[in-house]
């Protein structure tokens, strides 16, 4: 228990320490999507939690977080268009616009 709170999904469990738990097996997922820029061409780029994470965390964690510095940006680029976006190391050259953030019921 944390902060006096109990969460309770279901029998199996009772404690916030479960919270693990909770979001793997909720039935919502949490999707960023957004455009992201290089070298002055935009691209597409969707990315899905698989857990039902905080919208709030996830904005958090593109807009000044871990996925907010090219070396992880340029990779999820590389993955989805190839060497039309390098590897990068560290730094700020591409850009983010349009950030969405929902979460939508599992397929």
């Amino acid at each position: 228990m944390k902060n006096g709170k109990i969460y309770k999904i279901d029998d199996k469990i009772d404690e916030w320490e479960d919270f693990d738990y909770i979001q793997k097996n909720s039935p919502y997922t949490t999707i960023a999507r957004m455009t992201l820029i290089y070298n002055g061409k935009e691209y597409y780029f969707e990315y899905d939690c698989k857990c039902d994470c905080s919208i709030s965390g996830l904005f958090f964690e593109f807009d000044e977080n871990n996925f907010s510095c090219d070396c992880n940006r340029s990779i999820f680029l590389n993955e989805k268009y190839g060497d039309e976006v390098p590897i990068l190391e560290c730094g700020n050259k591409i850009k983010m616009k349009n950030l969405r953030i929902q979460r939508v019921l599992k397929k």
